[in-house]
């Protein structure tokens, strides 16, 4: 919950945290001091899918609009990263909120991890995607009306009701011949997510859970 009543002190050392993990918080460092809720996602195709899903949606930027809010950065921590940020607890002494999002997976890799978090107190917060992953909140709907412009990928389903069958727990980068998964990855995050709607959200059954992370 990213709202702005989730707010305490914090301090500086996040960007030397960050340094020590090898990635780069999304601020500059004049403005750290502002932090006060810092947000670990997997990569950085995550947090470009909660901005612009959060711009587009006015229910979701009603609560807080991350493009603007000061208070909020994003680590994008991912692989080893990942696994050695949760076990150091490293924001510890900084006595910070933190909102953890990480994708559930076919095989809920990180599910002892958001327990863990969770175990901790209430200034940290954790949670698994209850659909396969990020990309999954993305309606098929979008994918065919881009993929029918692009002759040279092809979706093995033929039928967005299909699709929607199979959707929550599908591979989605399987719908593509073209198996450049960075390029995908960026597609989704990047382009697809501005063109969502509520309907869509709800169509899949999400709209309320992707809220819940705001």
């Amino acid at each position: 919950d990213l709202n702005e009543n989730f707010i305490v002190e914090s301090d500086n050392k996040i960007l030397d945290i960050a340094q020590t993990l090898g990635i780069k918080p999304d601020l500059d460092i004049g403005d750290i001091q502002k932090v006060k809720v810092v947000v670990c996602v997997e990569g950085g195709t995550d947090v470009d899918f909660l901005e612009n899903i959060n711009s587009v949606i006015s229910e979701y930027k009603e609560i807080i609009d991350l493009k603007k809010c000061e208070k909020v950065i994003f680590l994008p921590l991912g692989g080893r990263n990942l696994q050695i940020f949760i076990n150091k607890d490293f924001l510890k002494k900084l006595n910070i909120n933190e909102f953890h999002l990480y994708d559930r997976d076919d095989d809920e890799k990180y599910k002892n991890d958001v327990e863990k978090i969770n175990q901790r107190d209430n200034k940290n917060f954790a949670v698994l995607t209850n659909l396969r992953e990020i990309e999954n909140y993305i309606h098929p709907k979008i994918i065919f009306q881009d993929k029918c412009k692009r002759s040279r990928e092809k979706c093995k389903h033929n039928k967005i009701e299909e699709c929607l069958k199979i959707w929550n727990n599908h591979n989605v980068f399987t719908c593509f011949e073209d198996k450049n998964l960075s390029k995908h990855k960026k597609n989704f995050s990047r382009k697809y997510s501005k063109e969502m709607t509520k309907e869509l959200l709800k169509e899949l059954g999400v709209f309320d859970e992707v809220k819940s992370w705001f």
